[in-house]
Parts: structure tokens; sequence; C-alpha cells
């Protein structure tokens, strides 16, 4: 099952921690056959708050965060096999 991908989340996690590279593993579990008809990715590029300011961090905030909604943007995903990639 593909949900939706939090970069801004993720973001957050690396310049927190000190960190400047991501890995993401298993990007082949992406690739669509048959029964995943959408086909779109959806990733969080920002958090929209009641009053329409977007945030391009996470709230730290728990009630703030409660408050705020996710902004995607949208992409096509694939169905070609990509399993023996290993250099794009």
């Amino acid at each position: 099952m593909v949900g939706w991908f939090d970069a801004v989340e993720k973001g957050d996690a690396l310049r927190y921690g000190g960190l400047s590279d991501l890995v993401i593993n298993k990007l082949d579990a992406l690739s669509y056959i048959e029964d995943w008809q959408g086909g779109e990715l959806l990733i969080c590029t920002g958090y929209r708050t009641p009053d329409g300011q977007l945030l391009q961090h996470v709230p730290r905030d728990s009630a703030v965060h409660r408050t705020v909604k996710p902004v995607y943007r949208q992409y096509a995903g694939w169905a070609e096999d990509i399993s023996t990639v290993s250099h794009f």
C-alpha cells in the first residue's frame, strides 16, 4: 500500500539531526501493476494553517499541529519494473 510522503517532516528531521542526505529504499515498491489504479504519488510540501498561511516546517506546538492541513504535490507514478535499476 502506498500512501503519501511527508517531505516537510523528513526535511526537518534531516536538518535537526545534522544530516545532509536522504536515501529512499525499495523504490521499486512504488511501481504499480494492475491493481493500483491511480498511479499518483502524493508528496507533502508544506502545511496550511486555518488562516491560509503556508508553513514550510512541521509545527512543534501540538495544538497548532492539530489545526494544519498538509499541502500535497501530485506526481505521476509508473508501471515499469525498476527492480533491477542500480543507478538513475
